[in-house]
C-alpha cells in the first residue's frame, strides 16, 4: 500500500482508503474518490506541490499534503482497459 502522491504520471491505482474527516470524504465520493474507484495518476504540477488525477471522466487537481491521505494500490494498465469495454 502507498499513498497517491508516490505514483508516477501514467499510473493506475485502486483507492483502498482515505485518511480525513466525515465531510471532506462525501465530498471527495461526489468527484469519485471513494475506497475502491479506480484513478489514474496524471501529472504532477511544477515542483511537485500539487497533482492531477483522474477519477472515471472527472480530472482532479489536489494539494500534495492531500494526496498523501490518500492510500492506493497500483493496478495494471491493461486490467482498467479490459474493464472499460466490457
Amino acid at each position: 500500500m502507498i499513498t497517491l502522491n508516490e505514483l508516477k504520471a501514467g499510473e493506475n491505482a485502486e483507492i483502498l482508503g482515505i485518511e480525513a474527516d466525515k465531510d471532506v470524504k462525501e465530498r471527495l465520493k461526489m468527484l469519485g474518490i471513494f475506497p475502491g474507484a479506480r484513478v489514474c495518476f496524471l501529472k504532477r504540477a511544477f515542483f511537485g506541490q500539487e497533482c492531477l488525477i483522474r477519477a472515471d471522466c472527472v480530472r482532479i487537481g489536489m494539494r500534495r499534503n492531500f494526496a498523501e491521505k490518500i492510500f492506493v494500490v497500483r493496478i495494471d494498465k491493461t486490467e482498467t482497459q479490459g474493464e472499460a469495454k466490457a
